[in-house]
C-alpha cells in the first residue's frame, strides 16, 4: 500500500505538537497504549515516532524527486 509522503509529514508534526505539549502539561505520567507509564517514557517513545516519520517523509520526498 503506497501511502502519501504529506500523510509522514502531517504525523511528524502530530507527534512534535503532543511531545511539545507534554513539556506544558505539569502531569508525572501518562497513558501509553493503555499502561500507565513515566512522563519521560512517554516523552521518548513521542521523540522516536516524530524522527521515524519525518525519516519516512524525507525519503518519500527524495524517491519521488529522483
Amino acid at each position: 500500500m503506497k501511502i502519501h509522503a504529506l500523510v509522514f509529514l502531517v504525523l511528524a508534526l502530530f507527534m512534535l505538537a503532543d511531545l511539545v505539549y507534554s513539556f506544558v502539561r505539569p502531569e508525572t505520567s501518562n497513558t501509553l497504549l493503555f499502561w500507565e507509564v513515566d512522563i519521560w517514557i512517554y516523552r521518548v517513545y513521542k521523540a522516536v515516532l516524530f524522527i521515524l516519520f519525518i525519516k519516512f517523509y524525507l525519503d518519500k520526498r527524495k524517491a519521488r524527486n529522483a
